[in-house]
């Protein structure tokens, strides 16, 4: 499974792309405009409630009240004053789905997600293995998580998207495939989706974790061909997990410490 966001094109150049024009617009008007989409350590979802767009909700996650958190936001900043708009309300009440409904027990409270624990940290941002008491949690998801959006009661009917390129054409991975296609191809085959975000290394351990969790036998040949024989030694590592989860012949040893690490029994 894969966060919706990363479904079609990368939102960065769709988005960005009409930030750009209409920071020209504005600037062929005489006005100082910067902005972006993602790229800058910049609070969107902050400004975007200070503005009256949406709420921060207890997963924080930007909301339209009663209708979807499943939306981009950019920011452009300009260097003229304007009349404010009302602030979002909070529209959450008493539910807190999002927190108890997390898979890995992200939440330390509302608001307050330790990124430590998260799923899309795990196989988006980082470039090591998950502890191996978070790796279950990981369930199916091979590419982020949407669940904290998911179980949320904004989300009872949200909009299919507006825009082709954000028609779903990668909402599920073939993770056979994903193990057995060359590094090389399997950049290109993602480039100009998020996808690519993680890099062939990335993309291959999260399958090798989803595969472990799924428990189905047939996936240990490509396990084997694909995972096992990887340059990467944090792909090979989680492959051993994985053959470890599917009751598969692990390796004697590995030149890597992180592999022979995984080597050991379950708990």
């Amino acid at each position: 499974m894969v966060a919706r966001y990363a479904w079609g094109r990368d939102y960065h150049n769709l988005v960005g792309k009409r930030l750009r024009r209409l920071a020209r617009r504005l600037r062929d008007a005489g006005l100082r405009a910067w902005g972006g989409v993602d790229t800058a350590p910049i609070i969107e979802r902050d400004w975007a409630q200070a503005a009256g767009l949406g709420f921060t909700g207890r997963n924080a996650v930007q909301i339209l009240a009663g209708r979807s958190s499943f939306l981009f936001l950019g920011v452009l900043f300009i260097d003229v004053d304007v009349a404010p708009d009302r602030p979002s309300d909070t529209h959450c009440g008493t539910c807190t789905r999002c927190l108890v409904g997390c898979p890995t027990d992200a939440f330390r409270g509302p608001r307050d997600l330790d990124a430590r624990r998260c799923i899309s940290y795990w196989t988006i941002e980082s470039r090591g293995l998950a502890p191996r008491a978070l790796r279950p949690g990981l369930g199916r998801w091979v590419f982020g998580c949407d669940v904290c959006q998911e179980v949320c009661p904004h989300n009872h009917d949200p909009d299919d998207p507006d825009e082709a390129d954000l028609l779903p054409r990668h909402a599920w991975l073939d993770l056979d495939r994903i193990l057995t296609t060359p590094d090389p191809a399997l950049t290109e085959r993602f480039t100009g989706t998020p996808l690519r975000r993680p890099g062939p290394a990335g993309l291959k351990r999260n399958a090798a974790l989803v595969l472990g969790n799924l428990g189905h036998d047939g996936a240990v040949d490509a396990l084997r061909s694909g995972g096992l024989v990887h340059a990467d030694p944090v792909v090979r590592a989680a492959t051993v997990w994985a053959l470890q989860r599917l009751g598969a012949p692990l390796p004697r040893t590995d030149p890597d410490p992180r592999v022979r690490a995984e080597l050991r029994p379950l708990d």
